[in-house]
């Protein structure tokens, strides 16, 4: 939408801009700006438009953008436009804005000069609910961090205007705004925002076309709540709350509708995709000056449904009232309209998709007070197709209006395709298009671009000409005919170029059928009705800067809250886990995401400071462990940090003992690799030449030594058990373990001869 073009008033914004400036370059000293990394801009750009019989109009001006990073500061950017129009000076967006800066633990973004703001605190995925970006030039503050966003701001409301060159002019509207909104367990964001907007009788009545007829208020006091909720399995439910209380020009009382309600629930999945609303918006819902968001009743809802790839069908359907505080000077709108498509991958690599839309439209005056209804239908038909470098599409569409007494019926199929090799691209279209209503009238309209890509320049250009079917009556006929043609163009590194030319003609002309009528009756006419041919000319000449070390040009902001992260604190205790109970652990190696270690003091406690806010990893550091320990049940852990907050966490290890003892046998006996297993597990080691044997790094536990009695010298036979039970406790000594064996020499045999006859 654009607004008449005023001549600028004096504004605070440019003037804060640069009192901000000053202060910052006097607290960051010459040390600071010396580190500083940045880009910026510097461009003179102009758009001039004429044509016959007519004066050349022209918007002429110049402007410098800037971003730069200072260290331990923040992101430092801003804007100043300022354009000549007819006479007049025009600004576009002049603003200084400080990003990222770090300060009682909260992420803060001060504005000066043109800034925007959303009256939503949530980002809503319907369509039919229409929240129009603040924009105002004063003075915005907003402190941030993970689960919270705070905000004020107070200034003037400006709308955008300039056909080309955007600019910006005050409205007679001023606003001031607190908002608040916090995330609860990840699932719930809660918002609060309350708004004063108030004019000036007198500029109310010196600017009525940016006011709705018998909707000018004075002044509005608006409180929203707003909550989000986010369920498992893509379910999503929201509300509001809206609470005004508006005073109308030359009327002493406040609104009559107080309370506005919405409720709404969306579920997504890969599948399906269903979406619900009901609103009950009062006439002072949000009544911003230039755009109308209140003043209606009523239910939407969508649902979309793709049980495969290829494909998918929809449909929506609403129903709205107007008028809910039955202003009997104010005219009654009740629509009704239904949608429905489908969308289905065909052979041969075909797309087809169909849709049917409905609109039932039924007004009422306040003169007559009778409804005068409207019944609207349009059929839709595309088939798209790939082959190799073409694109090509075919669209019919059959729209039918019904009124009073009257009906009329468009229909029309268009042929379109894109051709793309390497550095061009080209499109050509032909669309004809027949009315059905009191006369048949046929037109054919076409249109083309090409578009060529090089290193350094890139042009383009488009024309489209036909006759205007919409606009021909039985006495005129229309011939549009437009052309563009465009270029972009990097003349170094740092200078940049661009340029485009359009030009619009429109001839109107006697019907033939009239000229016929009239030149039968000996009437002597011109056949050129109006001709209007007009020209725009755009250039635009850039040039950029750039200084400081390397950064992520794209992404600076990004770049900065990582340079001066807001930070807290993490800490805890690691335990040692006993039979007999915890015990904190002294001098055990903790990390904080690999990249930090500390130990643990006499108290088992650790702590990291100055720890950027989000999520972290602590993990014991099972490489460095102390060897009378093993890394625990829980030896990492994974904490959230909060700006100015401590984080904590508890981790574990196991304490390790040993278990020692030792074979005997006789003197002169060896008692030299005899096996000893460990039961219940599988470890086992074999004695010394001393016959003692131990096993390491034991967690405690009740265990069970086995000898093998099969490894024993040869004749040799235990005199002890074979299994001796022993259960190991940190801190306690256990009972000597010895296993005792002999060895026993067989007696040789004695063979006994007895002689006969002794």
């Amino acid at each position: 939408m654009s607004w008449p073009a005023r001549p600028i008033r004096k504004s605070l914004g440019p003037v804060l801009a640069v009192i901000a400036a000053a202060v910052l370059l006097a607290l960051g000293g010459p040390s600071l700006l010396a580190q500083s990394r940045g880009s910026a801009e510097i461009a003179t750009q102009g758009y001039y438009q004429g044509g016959y019989s007519s004066r050349i109009e022209d918007i002429t001006g110049s402007g410098f953008k800037f971003r730069d990073f200072i260290p331990r500061v923040g992101l430092l950017s801003g804007s100043f436009e300022g354009y000549g129009h007819q006479g007049s000076l025009e600004v576009g967006d002049n603003f200084l804005q400080l990003r990222g800066a770090s300060w009682l633990g909260r992420r803060w973004t001060l504005t000066a000069g043109d800034f925007r703001t959303m009256p939503s605190q949530m980002e809503l995925p319907f369509n039919n609910l229409y929240y129009p970006e603040i924009s105002a030039r004063g003075i915005r503050i907003e402190a941030a961090r993970t689960d919270s966003r705070y905000s004020v701001y107070l200034g003037q409301e400006t709308l955008l205007s300039g056909p080309r060159v955007p600019f910006r002019i005050k409205a007679p509207q001023s606003l001031l705004g607190l908002s608040a909104q916090r995330t609860i367990r990840k699932r719930l964001q809660v918002g609060v925002q309350f708004m004063h907007l108030w004019s000036s009788e007198k500029s109310i009545e010196d600017n009525p076309y940016y006011f709705l007829p018998q909707r000018a208020y004075r002044s509005a006091n608006n409180v929203a709540i707003q909550s989000l909720y986010v369920l498992p399995k893509g379910l999503r439910l929201y509300g509001e709350t809206n609470l005004s209380a508006a005073k109308k020009v030359g009327a002493p009382g406040k609104t009559s509708v107080p309370v506005s309600l919405l409720g709404a629930v969306s579920w997504e999945t890969t599948t399906v995709t269903a979406r619900a609303n009901y609103a009950y918006l009062g006439p002072s819902y949000l009544p911003l000056v230039g755009f109308f968001a209140g003043d209606r009743r009523g239910p939407f809802a969508e649902l979309r449904y793709r049980p495969s790839k290829g494909f998918e069908v929809f449909g929506s359907a609403n129903r709205y009232t107007n008028n809910l505080d039955h202003n009997p000077v104010v005219r009654t709108y009740r629509t009704q309209g239904e949608s429905l498509g489908a969308s289905v991958m065909l052979p041969l690599k075909l797309n087809a998709s169909a849709q049917l839309s409905t609109l039932r439209l039924s007004t009422t005056s306040p003169e007559t007070g009778t409804p005068q209804d409207s019944n609207n239908r349009m059929l839709t038909l595309t088939l798209t197709r790939s082959i190799r470098r073409h694109s090509l599409r075919l669209t019919g569409r059959d729209l039918r209006l019904t009124w009073p007494g009257r009906i009329d019926r468009q229909r029309s199929a268009e042929v379109e395709d894109y051709f793309s090799y390497k550095r061009f691209t080209l499109s050509a279209g032909v669309r004809g298009q027949a009315a059905i209503g009191q006369q048949r009238k046929n037109t054919l309209f076409a249109r083309g671009s090409v578009q060529a890509h090089f290193r350094r320049f890139t042009a383009y250009g488009f024309f489209e000409s036909g006759k205007d079917l919409v606009n021909q009556t039985v006495f005129a006929t229309d011939t549009i005919k437009t052309t563009t043609f465009g270029m972009t163009a990097s003349l170094s590194k740092t200078w940049s170029l661009s340029m485009d030319l359009f030009r619009y003609g429109l001839v109107t002309e006697l019907n033939p059928e009239s000229i016929f009528v009239l030149g039968g009756r000996g009437v002597g006419v011109s056949t050129a009705l109006t001709a209007l041919n007009r020209w725009n000319l755009y250039v635009r000449l850039a040039k950029q800067f750039s200084w400081g070390g390397s950064a992520p040009e794209d992404n600076l902001m990004q770049y900065s809250t990582q340079e001066i992260p807001l930070v807290g604190a993490v800490e805890g205790f690691v335990y040692a886990r006993m039979m007999e109970g915890p015990q904190t652990a002294a001098g055990i190696p903790v990390s904080l995401d690999a990249s930090r270690s500390v130990q643990t003091d006499a108290t088992g406690r650790f702590r990291f400071s100055e720890v950027p806010e989000g999520s972290h990893k602590v993990t014991v550091v099972t490489r460095e462990l102390p060897a009378d320990y093993d890394p625990g049940p829980v030896p990492e852990a994974t904490v959230v940090v909060q700006p100015r907050r401590v984080a904590r966490a508890e981790l574990d290890v196991l304490p390790l003992t040993m278990i020692q003892g030792r074979v005997v046998g006789f003197s002169g006996v060896p008692a030299e690799n005899i096996l000893i297993k460990l039961l219940p597990t599988d470890r086992y080691t074999t004695t010394g030449s001393d016959g003692n044997f131990s096993f390491q790094n034991l967690r405690e536990g009740d265990y069970e030594l086995l000898l093998d009695e099969q490894t024993l010298p040869e004749h040799s036979r235990l005199k002890s058990p074979n299994r001796v039970p022993c259960a190991t406790r940190l801190g306690r000594s256990l009972p000597a373990i010895q296993f005792e064996f002999e060895v026993r020499q067989p007696e040789k045999p004695v063979r006994k001869v007895l002689e006969k006859g002794l």
